[in-house]
Parts: C-alpha cells; sequence; structure tokens
C-alpha cells in the first residue's frame, strides 16, 4: 500500500526499501498460491524455487551493504503438498552452494536458516486449496496440522513460530501443541465485527469444578436477546469498579469493561489552573444492553470497545496458556487433557451454524437496514408490503403475480397472471 493505493512491487525494489528503512523485522517475500483451482506440479516447483530466491537475495542484499543482519521472517510455501512442503524446510537448512555461498560468506552463513530469525504460517491460502480439493470440512483441522508439522520437522526449536488465519481458540491450542509460539488476533478482530464479546477461559475450569453443558466462546450482542440484559459482557471476566467487585473471576482492562473517566476540565495551556481534583476511580462497566443498542444504531464506539476487549480476553488467554505450560515441566499429557477439556466446555465457534455464522447473519441483516440503497430497499418492501395485503404473492426477486387456482391453459398448465395486468383490469 502506497499514499496513491496499491502499487506493485518487484522483489529487487523491495529489497532496496528493506535495505534503505531498516525495519525492526522484515517479512521475506514468498510465493504464495493464491490460485482458483488446485496448482500444478510444475506451479508448486516454481513457487517453492522462487522463494529460496528471493530470500537469498535479501540476505545477499544486507551482505552487499555491509548492514547488521536484520530480522528475517520467511513463510513456509509448499501449499498442501507433503513433499513439496519438506522439500522447502530442506532447502533451508542444506548447505550452501556457488555464488550464493561465495556472496553470503561475509555474513558467516553455511546455510539460508542460519540468515532467518523466524518461520511463519499462514492458514488461509491452505484451508482455500484444501476446499477446492473437496476436503471434509470436520477434518481440514487436523490435515493442517500435519502440514505445519511437515514443515517443522526439518527445522530448528531455538527460532519462534508464527502461525497466522487460525479462527478460534480451539485451532490454536491444537498448535501450540505441535509447537507453534506466535498467533495473530484475527479471529478475536473479527468476533468484534460481527458483534460478538468473547467470553472464555483456559483452563477451561478449575480443578474440581463439575463439568457443566457446553458453552459458547462469546455472546452475539446483536441479538434481541440482549436488548434489557444489563449484566457486564463476560461472565469470566469482571471490571475494576468497586460496584463489580467479585474476585472468582479475572479482571479485564478493556476500555467496556473498565471505562475510566476524566472529570478535570481541559487545560489548554500551561498557565491554565484547576481548580478541580483529577478522579482516576474506575466507573462500572457497559452493559450488554448498551453494546446491544450502539451496534443497532452503527455507532463506532461498539466496534471499539468490542474489539479492546476481545483483545483482552485473547490475552488473557494465551497468558494464562503460557503459566500453565511453565508449570508442567515437559508433561505433555497433562496438557492433552487440558485441551480436551476446553474442547468439551466450549463450542467450536467457526462450525456450520456456529456462533460466528449466527452473528455474521444479523451483522448483514442490521448493516443493510442502513447501508448503500437502504431507500431503494425501503420502497420495495413498502410495495411488497401493499401487494401482500393484497393477497399477490412476492417471489425472492421482488417480482409480484398472482396464481389463479382453477385457471388453466390450453396445455393444462395452471396460468399466472401478473399482479400489474389484473389490477390494472
Amino acid at each position: 500500500m502506497t499514499v496513491r493505493g496499491k502499487k506493485q512491487v518487484a522483489h529487487t525494489l523491495f529489497h532496496s526499501y528493506a535495505t534503505a528503512v531498516k525495519p525492526d523485522i522484515i517479512f521475506a517475500l514468498s510465493d504464495i498460491l493464491f490460485v482458483p483451482q488446485p496448482p500444478s506440479e510444475r506451479r508448486v516447483i516454481k513457487s517453492l524455487e522462487r522463494s529460496l530466491r528471493w530470500l537469498s537475495q535479501l540476505l545477499r542484499t544486507s551482505a552487499k551493504s555491509n548492514t547488521k543482519l536484520p530480522n528475517i521472517i520467511v513463510h513456509m510455501v509448499g501449499g498442501i503438498d507433503d513433499v513439496a512442503r519438506d522439500d522447502f524446510a530442506t532447502g533451508l537448512t542444506e548447505a550452501l552452494e556457488g555464488a550464493n555461498a561465495m556472496e553470503l560468506k561475509p555474513l558467516g552463513l553455511e546455510t539460508l536458516e542460519e540468515g532467518v530469525s523466524g518461520f511463519s504460517f499462514d492458514l488461509v491460502p491452505l484451508k482455500k486449496e484444501l476446499l477446492l480439493t473437496g476436503a471434509d470440512k470436520n477434518t481440514i483441522t487436523q490435515t493442517l496440522i500435519n502440514l505445519v508439522q511437515i514443515s517443522l520437522k526439518a527445522l530448528p526449536k531455538g527460532k519462534p513460530r508464527l502461525l497466522t488465519g487460525a479462527n478460534s481458540p480451539h485451532e490454536i491450542l491444537h498448535f501450540v501443541r505441535i509447537g507453534i509460539d506466535v498467533f495473530d488476533a484475527h479471529f478475536a478482530q473479527r468476533a468484534a465485527d460481527w458483534g460478538i464479546a468473547l467470553d472464555f477461559r483456559f483452563p477451561a475450569r478449575d480443578p474440581g469444578e463439575p463439568s457443566t453443558k457446553k458453552r459458547e466462546i462469546g455472546v452475539n450482542l446483536y441479538g434481541e436477546t440482549y436488548s434489557m440484559d444489563f449484566g457486564r459482557l463476560a461472565e469470566n471476566f469482571r471490571g475494576e469498579a468497586l460496584q463489580d467487585h467479585d474476585e472468582s473471576v479475572s479482571t479485564c482492562p478493556c476500555i467496556a469493561c473498565s471505562p475510566r473517566f476524566c472529570s478535570s476540565p481541559l487545560l489548554q495551556s500551561s498557565m491554565d489552573r484547576s481548580c478541580y481534583e483529577s478522579s482516576t476511580a474506575f466507573a462500572p462497566p457497559f452493559t450488554r444492553a448498551y453494546l446491544h443498542h450502539l451496534l443497532h444504531t452503527h455507532e463506532m464506539s461498539a466496534h471499539a470497545m468490542l474489539a479492546a476487549h476481545n483483545i483482552s480476553v485473547f490475552s488473557k488467554f494465551l497468558t494464562d496458556l503460557r503459566n500453565f505450560i511453565e508449570t508442567l515441566h515437559e508433561d505433555v499429557a497433562s496438557f492433552k487433557r487440558e485441551v480436551q477439556r476446553f474442547h468439551e466446555c466450549y463450542i467450536i465457534p467457526d462450525v456450520h451454524e456456529g456462533l460466528f455464522e449466527r452473528a455474521k447473519g444479523h451483522w448483514e441483516d442490521v448493516n443493510l437496514t442502513r447501508g448503500k440503497g437502504r431507500l431503494a430497499r425501503e420502497k420495495l418492501a413498502k410495495e411488497n408490503a401493499v401487494i401482500v395485503e393484497s393477497g399477490v404473492a412476492v417471489d425472492q426477486n421482488g417480482l409480484s403475480h398472482v396464481a389463479m387456482e382453477g385457471t388453466e391453459g390450453a396445455s393444462g398448465v395452471p396460468v399466472d397472471v401478473f399482479a400489474d395486468e389484473v389490477m390494472g383490469g
């Protein structure tokens, strides 16, 4: 992206930008396969060769400019082809030869992997490619785990592994089990877009706590159920205000659960003096009913508060997950049991007719009421209502017609008479 919109950038220009700007982290260019149909073997091989060549050129650019080797994250390519993924990982770890070895010698590199600070995995293109092949949606997560494991097998364990595109905390837990370290907050942000306030924790329940009915990982605040619900956003989290002081649950520091307002006037200059005492006390949390109202009136603050809340819940989830792993001392069996317990307590949100799909449907309904073309839709709805009251059926395309019962044409087929013709006499 540029100030004038999108612009295609050649890999050589990208490398020169990276050298000039000197960012803290550089994601090396990779040839990721976003195609409308499963790629051919030749196209997959080309993707591997390009990605390795671009990484080598990025490293050589640093060597030629005599700059410190930057922190480079490389995307693990190969698509859904097991052999291709293994070949790419092997290409990173095998000894350099020929021109590559000579040009990267000033950096002291014997393999491309030595010049890389970490590895990334993007689930989005993998899921898209699996769906193109007709894969069963119920087995996609396990297939993705197998693909990522193939890439990890040849990689060193001392460098961070980033995974993007996970759709739920359930998926994240599966990938933590196989060695992924860092995750993006895509699903938490997407939940906020659709009016969902996340509400889950890890471990799912305390030791000795009885098992309960499966719960959703959040609440769909677009739903009419919450129009008069004056409770806090999440059952598992409380606000900082004394009025919401409940030591049995964790604190959520977000602007929705723990709002804080400045009680003193704004000072316009250093000569102004405030005669008011500034209060730093927390206010009571905003309620589900209030967020429901903001969502239905298209207030921007609704999305801001939901995004802040969801990121806080997700951050707490990761913190508790790290703390739990530290106490295990490599007890893999205990972690597996806790992951299974999480699945028993919380419903996966991205399944068919799950929480995300229902919330998205409600979001679309509310969005259409005030979106582009609203006046035309309202006019059509009024016309259809008048026609329906007159006993005329309206089809899904807005076309109105009357099926005259008992009337048949020469071929014996019932005759449909358009409403405007009937009403026009």
